[in-house]
């Protein structure tokens, strides 16, 4: 899938905080994986310039490996190997919900990539537009996974230019 503007496609990703209110937790994490996986796959034919997967069937996580070992800086690839493995957790019924520790390891991994970030702020920010009764402290984890992966997902799409050129100084 080729995107008119990367910028463009990770602002069409706000409609994720809005499905975050549903109560399918699963359809949120594979929705957003999956909008993951299209970014991963459409960094990688664009770096190389021409389709790699055409003809071959990878999985997500030698994807994620080939995506850093073309560039993909720490942070996004931290961040999107641990979306993979909350897929796998929640789909294969290990979890039926997000756990306090998945949104703890993906807070970790994006305090890695924005400076003084107040999480509370965030997701206040996030969030409140579409609650008037919003309250920091009833924030759930699923909202809370939706806004850390728009922000991280918005982030990476905002400095891919650099971050698939690993061989580029700037």
């Amino acid at each position: 899938m080729m995107y008119q503007s990367n910028l463009d496609y990770a602002l069409g990703l706000t409609h994720l905080i809005k499905i975050s209110t549903s109560d399918d937790v699963l359809g949120v994490v594979l929705r957003t994986h999956l909008h993951q996986e299209k970014y991963i796959n459409f960094l990688i034919d664009e770096t190389l310039g021409f389709d790699v997967f055409k003809g071959v069937n990878l999985n997500h996580a030698s994807k994620l490996t080939i995506a850093r070992n073309i560039g993909l800086k720490k942070p996004y690839y931290d961040f999107f190997k641990k979306i993979n493995s909350i897929r796998n957790e929640l789909s294969h019924g290990k979890f039926d919900d997000l756990q306090d520790k998945h949104i703890a390891d993906l807070e970790n991994i994006t305090k890695q990539s924005i400076d003084k970030i107040s999480f509370d702020d965030l997701y206040r920010m996030n969030l409140a537009p579409l609650s008037p009764d919003f309250n920091i402290k009833s924030v759930t984890n699923k909202k809370k996974y939706a806004v850390l992966f728009l922000v991280m997902f918005r982030s990476a799409i905002k400095h891919d230019g650099h971050s698939l050129n690993s061989g580029s100084s700037s």
